[in-house]
């Protein structure tokens, strides 16, 4: 590692309500645990990386939103350079949408989504991750545009399916949601 141009926060490892089977983290059965990251521990390490010219730094964790300081923790981040917030997308709504724009306009840099999909087809999706999953997430994509905001579907191959054939699919979806989406939108 000769130079350190990203930063990822895991802002909790086990906090979600969700239990995705694709996920990597192993939850606990029967509980939700509260493991949220101080943030004094985030102030630390920007401090450490105050001139490190950091590209992005990104806000992950089971689902980041969730830390009862997200919001904090984000202007802070913001502060440093563009954010991007790795998410299952069941926090993102139209006014969920219109805050995280103007937090985004009260500084110079950006926040970029990056929207887990574990399949083009709902029925499919819903089976990997949870009941309402699929439908969540284009809601999430169609209030995330509305505010102007350009998102990254990132896409779990779990079938092994031909990477040709989920692009097609992925942008008929994004075609029929009214995103004008491209192939970097697509990870």
């Amino acid at each position: 590692l000769k130079k350190l141009k990203n930063l990822i926060i895991e802002l909790h490892a086990k906090n979600c309500k969700q239990r995705c089977k694709q996920c990597y983290i192993d939850f606990p059965i029967n509980k939700n645990i509260k493991d949220f990251i101080d943030v004094e521990k985030i102030k630390n390490a920007l401090d450490e990386t105050k001139n490190k010219n950091l590209q992005c730094i990104y806000l992950t964790g089971a689902e980041p939103m969730t830390h009862p300081e997200f919001n904090t923790i984000l202007r802070l981040c913001l502060k440093y350079t563009s954010v991007c917030i790795c998410t299952n997308a069941s926090f993102i709504n139209e006014k969920k949408s219109r805050f995280l724009k103007k937090v985004e306009d009260e500084g110079n840099n950006e926040i970029i989504f990056m929207l887990s999909l574990a399949h083009f087809n709902e029925i499919k999706n819903d089976n990997i991750r949870y009941r309402g999953a699929f439908r969540e997430t284009l809601n999430a994509i169609k209030c995330l545009i509305k505010y102007d905001f350009n998102p990254i579907i990132n896409f779990t191959n779990y079938y092994n399916e031909p990477k040709e054939v989920i692009l097609e699919e992925l942008v008929k979806i994004s075609n029929n949601i009214g995103f004008d989406a491209n192939l970097a939108n697509f990870k």
